[in-house]
């Protein structure tokens, strides 16, 4: 099953896939274990919503997971179909990208 992650740019680079902690970005102490980890999405339509809010970047790359080394991750939203993704080094994650849209494209 392909997953959805917000990125900056079209193809990503390396500092799209730093958590939250790794980035210096802040967060709630609520949630200290996700701050280690990266949101991804499993439903497409909810990686669209967020690229267009456009805090996270504007572009959606999408992965197989299951390709990438052992990665650890947890639903953390049924609704929404948030994931919280920990372990999968960067490197890995960059190499099963399978594609990048950048949702500014064919818009005014």
């Amino acid at each position: 099953m392909p997953v959805y992650r917000v990125v900056g740019r079209c193809p990503p680079t390396a500092d799209d896939f730093l958590s939250y902690l790794l980035a210096g970005r802040m967060y709630p102490p609520s949630l200290f274990l996700r701050a280690f980890g990266l949101s991804m999405c499993t439903k497409e339509k909810e990686a669209r919503k967020l690229a267009k809010g456009g805090e996270m970047g504007s572009c959606i790359a999408t992965l197989d997971l299951s390709q990438a080394a052992p990665a650890l991750f947890a639903l953390t939203s049924k609704r929404t179909g948030h994931i919280t993704v920990w372990t999968a080094p960067t490197r890995d994650l960059l190499n099963h990208v399978l594609d990048c849209v950048d949702t500014r494209e064919g818009t005014d």
